[in-house]
């Protein structure tokens, strides 16, 4: 993923918790707010989930799904993906799932991309 779209400064992150929408799993928790720019991408790892060798882990994972779905994304948003203490344990096809799963959830996906939500439901990647 390229940096022009990574969230890096405390002052966006900040900006994304205040005023977003929120849409959650077992693994993951999505933070979305609308913003005059192109897609905007944030990762948290709670120190809770491990050392610094597991968040740095879990926060690879997750860029590897985001790249995966990148082009999928509805532009002009601020996403923000916090990961929960199943994700330490998860490999990156689960992660995938949810965050496709978690986006189509809260509508952020581009509507010609063909990913609906009752694909969604009948994807064979999902846990249930």
């Amino acid at each position: 993923m390229l940096k022009q779209y990574m969230l890096k400064k405390n002052k966006e992150f900040n900006y994304v918790y205040r005023h977003s929408s929120t849409v959650s799993s077992d693994y993951l928790v999505l933070l979305y707010v609308k913003n005059r720019m192109g897609p905007k991408i944030g990762f948290s790892v709670s120190k809770k989930l491990g050392n610094a060798v597991t968040r740095n882990r879990i926060k690879r994972i997750f860029r590897e799904a985001v790249r995966k779905c990148f082009p999928l994304l509805e532009p002009k948003y601020s996403y923000v993906f916090l990961a929960r203490a199943k994700a330490a344990k998860a490999d990156s096809n689960v992660i995938h799932a949810e965050m496709l799963k978690l986006l189509s959830k809260a509508d952020l996906l581009r509507k010609e991309s063909g990913y609906e939500k009752s694909s969604a439901e009948a994807d064979p990647l999902l846990p249930n």
